[in-house]
């Protein structure tokens, strides 16, 4: 970033039309009971116990710990339970009930966009006797107005990546913090609305033809094999989900413009993503063959990453409020080049 300017300079790729993504599909896809985390079988990447180990490992240092344990015990130690936070797209509330079993806070708020999650977030932590420490209500993160200086922690877990308004929820989140709050994020900060790159898409169909049929085999269509990782096209995207990384390629620089980042790592899942979307389940993991081959993506993927052939498409980062503060301008981010990413270097001992 030149030292001279006050903003970033993001290129939002053409990805879609001018118009507003249309919010009540939005809605009605996160508000399914059939949703893909909510099947018996496995269909996303990370709902495999092998790829959850080696992502503690790469944010925690330890496979025993989940991100969520590590952000109390590096950054909330005497503190909790903070008195208030604040969930971004919190779905159908497990992350709430999740940090609930740790002591996470004395009151935890979750906003979302889908009335059917939730509904579903209210009801869940009411029979896990959560009622008196979660509350929900249902928002539209472009737009949300939150109170000045109340959070103590405010957090983005799998949910910043729908929001357009990107420049708006930041200078929300930074009004709503308290001045020695925290902002922790789990993100996908990959291609905007899916769209891989050549390379990334070369080397995960390279990979996909290495594993047999028998690891291929669709959880979404039965009797499918899974032959190629294709791009899907934008109207495709708008159709399931418009507001799907509609910005995600900004999410970093913009933290960074906001905020000060304490800590930032790096997971990969730029191949594995994508690569074992609707068909991981296929890969036991009491058998040692799939677990060989497991391994054999992740060391894959390390290696492309660190050749520079491929990114992080998700990071998890801790940030607080900026000593001196940027200048607040609601426009959006445009600009002929990006800013390249920020160096995601591990987190210091």
């Amino acid at each position: 970033m030149s030292t001279t300017s006050t903003r970033p300079k993001t290129h939002r790729r053409k990805t879609r039309d001018s118009a507003k993504p249309d919010l009540a599909v939005t809605s009605e896809y996160w508000g399914k009971e059939d949703g893909i985390w909510y099947r018996p079988e496995w269909i996303h990447w990370r709902q495999h116990p092998a790829v959850e180990k080696r992502i503690n490992e790469k944010l925690a240092d330890r496979a025993d710990w989940d991100l969520f344990y590590y952000w109390m015990k590096k950054h909330l130690v005497g503190r909790a339970p903070v008195e208030r936070a604040l969930s971004l797209g919190c779905g159908i509330g497990g992350l709430e009930r999740g940090l609930a079993k740790y002591g996470f806070a004395q009151d935890h708020l979750g906003l979302d966009v889908s009335e059917g999650a939730i509904r579903r977030a209210r009801r869940l932590a009411k029979e896990e006797g959560y009622g008196h420490l979660l509350h929900y209500e249902v928002a539209d993160l472009n737009v949300a107005e939150l109170p000045e200086k109340h959070f103590d922690a405010i957090l983005g877990v799998s949910a910043i990546h729908h929001v357009e308004e990107l420049e708006r929820l930041f200078e929300q989140i930074d009004f709503s913090l308290k001045d020695d709050g925290f902002l922790f994020m789990d993100e996908f900060v990959g291609p905007n609305q899916f769209q891989w790159g050549e390379k990334q898409l070369e080397i995960a169909n390279h990979m996909l033809r290495q594993l047999p049929p028998e690891y291929r085999r669709s959880s979404r269509i039965p009797g499918e094999i899974k032959e190629y990782v294709a791009v899907n096209t934008i109207e495709e995207m708008n159709r399931v989900d418009p507001t799907e990384s509609i910005r995600s390629e900004d999410i970093l620089p913009l933290v960074h413009h906001y905020f000060d980042v304490v800590e930032i790592r790096g997971y990969g899942g730029s191949l594995m993503h994508i690569l074992l979307d609707d068909i991981v389940g296929n890969f036991d993991p009491d058998s040692n063959q799939a677990n060989c081959y497991l391994q054999l993506l992740f060391e894959i993927e390390d290696l492309a990453i660190k050749a520079g052939e491929l990114q992080h498409d998700f990071v998890a980062l801790v940030a607080t409020k900026r000593a001196l503060a940027p200048r607040k301008q609601h426009e959006r981010l445009n600009s002929a080049h990006r800013l390249p990413a920020p160096s995601l270097a591990p987190w210091p001992d």
